[in-house]
């Protein structure tokens, strides 16, 4: 096993000295979270060893564990900033638009009463062909120069 203290070139009882003159100077460095600490992880292998099976298998279900504790807590966490980011925005009466989003250019082109689509109803019916016509463009043959109201879709 190897020191971690002696492999990063510092003695064990380096670090009180350090924050004692930290806040001898009136600076203190912030408190890390215990993942960050080298000191939580005193001793690591100094030599690979060789593994099982049962400790492989114990090792993927930590990771099982951990990786579904890190998906609820960025969960947790997204949901408190959306919560916080709704307040703010309705507070403050910001628009989509002064978030840099964009909507996209109507089609002028379309129809008032077209669909989903983007294509106009169509309003007349050749009662012969069956064929259609919105009343927009150019009117087909079977009515032109004809009284429209008998080809009127009901």
């Amino acid at each position: 096993m190897v020191d971690l203290g002696k492999f990063f070139g510092h003695a064990a009882n380096a670090q009180p000295q350090e924050d004692a003159a930290l806040a001898a100077d009136g600076l203190s460095e912030p408190e890390q979270p215990a993942f960050l600490q080298l000191e939580s992880l005193t001793e690591i292998p100094a030599e690979p060893h060789e593994t099982s099976l049962e400790e492989f298998e114990q090792l993927l279900a930590q990771q099982e564990a951990l990786n579904a504790r890190v998906e609820a807590a960025r969960k947790q966490l997204t949901a408190q900033v959306i919560v916080k980011m709704r307040s703010q925005i309705v507070r403050l009466g910001i628009t989509a638009a002064d978030l840099g989003f964009v909507l996209p250019p109507a089609d002028r082109n379309a129809h008032p009463a077209a669909g989903n689509d983007g294509k106009a109803a169509p309003k007349y019916r050749d009662p012969v062909t069956g064929r259609t016509w919105t009343g927009w463009g150019r009117a087909p043959v079977w009515i032109k120069n004809k009284d429209r109201q008998q080809f009127v879709i009901p």
